[in-house]
């Protein structure tokens, strides 16, 4: 991030001198990014979903491969102002799509307290699951602390014990950790297992994954990560790229325009504005814009219940 002009950053030291300490503050910030979407219902054993992730090398064996059918109208929306701007724009997204076939209302979302929070003040008749990938973090986190870093035993464990997590057996991993931790004499290793088992229980009622595979619900947010990757850091985080607050805000948003396949429309919603505001000009032929009111509460569309 470029410093505004006055933000009190101190020049380059002198030759000889001693470079202060470096500081995060004001230098990075956090973006917020939330997609909207509709999935069409897809079942899927534990067993499938496992071996999707765990992807053997063996060319004898038949991987499971999950379909590519992408989600339905998917809207993404990226801001730094904040979780709560983030929100509001998904709210109004959400609210724009309640028809008659959306049939269940859901929020994927990792396991961040004040964030869950947040989500279940602004949709709170949504069904919260937790994403996969993070829960699996925890479980390789909890392994390498009680088995060493990459170690053949510690993948053996995670790898059978995401399928228990697949079929809803999340708290006899709870029971198995809270087992490591009694028995644990590395302070280190202690913490961090606690820690996991921790996180899986204060999420566990979000964790019912054999009940969402059942009625073919998603269970990964990949639809943010690739947000994330493809709006926020492709521009913002690669090498000699450099942007201020406010500059960043609006590109984020137009970067969000075009991949939600608005750009033509628009810029003719623009271009519209800007004859009748600035010049007084109103078109005889009023140009048909339905995309970008998108972007506005009150505008009906049907689009996605998954946030």
């Amino acid at each position: 991030m470029v410093k505004p002009t006055g933000s009190g950053a101190q020049s380059d030291p002198m030759p000889g001198q001693q470079k202060a300490e470096r500081t995060h503050d004001g230098k990075t910030k956090e973006a917020t990014v939330v997609s909207v979407s509709t999935h069409i219902p897809f079942i899927r054993t534990p067993e499938q979903v496992r071996d999707s992730l765990f992807k053997k090398r063996d060319e004898d064996v038949k991987i499971y491969e999950a379909p590519k059918d992408k989600p339905v109208s998917k809207r993404t929306w990226a801001t730094m102002g904040g979780k709560e701007n983030g929100l509001q724009q998904a709210y109004v997204w959400t609210q724009q799509s309640l028809t008659a076939s959306i049939a269940h209302k859901l929020t994927l979302l990792d396991g961040c307290e004040g964030l869950k929070n947040r989500v279940n003040e602004r949709f709170p008749d949504y069904i919260r699951i937790l994403d996969l990938i993070h829960a699996i973090q925890y479980l390789w986190k909890a392994a390498d602390a009680q088995f060493g870093k990459k170690s053949q035993q510690g993948w053996e464990w995670t790898y059978a014990a995401v399928l228990r997590m697949l079929r809803g057996q999340t708290q006899s991993i709870i029971d198995e950790l809270d087992g490591w931790v009694e028995d644990s004499t590395d302070r280190a290793a202690w913490t961090i297992i606690q820690r996991s088992g921790g996180y899986f229980e204060k999420n566990l009622e979000a964790m019912k994954y054999d009940e969402y595979l059942e009625k073919g619900w998603p269970i990964a947010s990949g639809i943010i990560e690739g947000a994330c990757r493809s709006v926020v850091k492709d521009r913002c985080e690669r090498s000699g790229m450099r942007w201020t607050l406010q500059g960043v805000e609006a590109f984020l948003h137009l970067r969000c325009v075009h991949q939600n396949g608005d750009w033509e429309a628009y810029h003719d919603f623009r271009m519209q504005k800007r004859q009748e505001n600035v010049y007084g000009v109103r078109s005889k032929q009023r140009i048909q814009i339905d995309e970008p009111a998108l972007y506005r509460a009150g505008t009906n569309r049907n689009l996605a219940i998954a946030v």
